[in-house]
């Protein structure tokens, strides 16, 4: 399976600690882009992941442009990446939360009809 795409969208402790998880993990995710209002964390976040610049903005609807304009050929991930990206951001909750280290499940295929 293609590693994710993820958004930080707060770089505080919780979003850098998911962020720290993906530099763990790069087989299964990559940072693309921060939304961070602080400067400092935003940077910080920018470095550690090589995000471009038009990629690391002060206000998460700076990001949300490729949705609003109807342009699909802004969009780089489908529903299967949007899922797959929500699991592993839930079983990091989850993890934090019990001190347990969680799985993810692997991608289901869909059958033919």
């Amino acid at each position: 399976m293609a590693p994710v795409s993820v958004v930080v969208v707060g770089a505080g402790q919780r979003g850098t600690g998911y962020a720290r998880w993906v530099l763990r993990h790069p087989d299964r995710a990559s940072v693309v882009a921060v939304a961070e209002p602080r400067e400092a964390r935003r940077a910080r976040c920018a470095a550690d992941h090589d995000i471009p610049a038009k990629n690391a903005v002060a206000d998460w609807r700076q990001l949300a442009g490729a949705v609003a304009t109807g342009n699909r050929d802004l969009i780089m991930s489908g529903p299967r990446e949007s899922l797959a990206s929500h699991l592993a951001v839930f079983a990091a909750e989850r993890a934090r939360l019990n001190g347990t280290v969680e799985t993810i499940p692997p991608p289901t295929r869909p059958t033919s009809a």
